[in-house]
């Protein structure tokens, strides 16, 4: 699953760093590299209301940081915030296993497919 399964996971801190222009085109890049995955989250641990509170220890406006992630949500990923870092754990399992799942099923379908074209033969 390693080329179809990714999940990108930042602090507040760590969003709010990307944000700003030293970092931005790293962190752009790599969130233009999840594009090609099957299955991709951008895992933010906090809350919208922590980066418009400006709870974070970084130089940029927290209306800034919001229209980035928003930028980011529309171009590469989808962005989703978890309260804590267990939470975050448990939300990556949780959609490791529906993912592991869903390819596991899609690829029996294929090959009860496969069978029942060989028995008509």
């Amino acid at each position: 699953m390693r080329d179809s399964f990714a999940v990108e996971r930042k602090s507040i801190d760590d969003l709010a760093n990307c944000c700003l222009s030293s970092s931005r085109e790293r962190f752009e890049h790599e969130l233009h590299r999840l594009r090609g995955f099957r299955f991709k989250r951008l895992l933010v641990v906090g809350s919208r209301e922590d980066i418009a509170a400006g709870h974070y220890h970084s130089r940029i406006a927290p209306k800034a940081v919001l229209a980035t992630l928003g930028a980011f949500e529309t171009r590469y990923v989808p962005v989703v915030f978890a309260a804590t870092p267990e939470e975050a754990a448990r939300m990556i399992e949780q959609w490791a296993f529906y993912f592991s799942r869903e390819i596991v099923e899609n690829a029996n379908a294929l090959l009860r497919g496969c069978q029942a074209e060989i028995v008509k033969t």
